[in-house]
């Protein structure tokens, strides 16, 4: 019973997917550019800001060195979610359209990511189409290893799951409407990294769990 037991978990340990992995900007509104008002896309400067990227697992993304990147339709997507402060709607690129989608490692401790489309993409801030959010920050305590070749960002953003603050972020960063219209400008202050474990892995680590009490009331027995 004891053997039964071990070769089952050594199967959950090789059929285990991927954890879900999600990267979030935590931020506050330095800069509202809008000449139609300061509240069309609802934020006012020093407003909390938090922006979730949901890294897609399903497929391998192109990547360039440690640079994951999406450009034409038909590249897989690097995110498969994403949501935040103000945010509404689902993310959805199943229409023709183009993106400048990156996320790159670009030093030890610097994380770049740009989230662009050329049409909107199913999310809106305040009933404006956000089609291009960048993020660039350096990170204390958190150092990425770029030696050899880059696995899928899942799988590598995976080792470093936990909040780093920001020492240094990019004046680009900032969340823009469709057309370049309402924009505001944001200053990062930290980056949280988050591992959740799929539902299938759950239910297999339930099953293991029912084995487990299994085989032990009947040594009871």
């Amino acid at each position: 019973m004891k053997k039964a037991l071990v070769i089952a978990l050594s199967l959950l340990a090789g059929t285990c997917a991927w954890a879900q992995v999600t990267i979030t900007f935590n931020g506050t509104v330095n800069t509202v550019n809008d000449t139609s008002g300061p509240t069309t896309l609802g934020y006012a400067v020093s407003d909390p800001i938090t922006l979730t990227f949901v890294l897609n697992d399903a497929v391998t993304p192109n990547v360039t060195g440690y640079n994951w990147y999406e450009d034409t339709l038909g590249d897989p997507l690097i995110f498969s979610a994403v949501s935040g402060t103000g945010v509404s709607g689902t993310f959805d690129r199943s229409t023709g359209v183009d993106a400048n989608v990156q996320l790159q490692v670009t030093a030890p401790s610097q994380l770049s990511l740009q989230f662009l489309y050329t049409a909107p993409v199913g999310l809106t801030v305040n009933s404006q189409s956000i089609v291009n959010i960048t993020a660039s920050a350096t990170y204390d305590g958190l150092t990425f290893d770029t030696s050899g070749s880059a696995p899928t960002p899942t799988e590598y953003f995976s080792a470093y799951v936990g909040s780093y603050n920001a020492n240094w972020t990019s004046g680009s960063t900032g969340v823009y409407s469709y057309n370049f219209g309402p924009s505001v400008y944001v200053t990062i202050n930290s980056m949280t990294i988050s591992s959740v474990p799929e539902p299938s892995t759950y239910a297999a680590l339930a099953g293991m769990l029912v084995l487990g009490l299994t085989c032990w009331r009947r040594r009871l027995v």
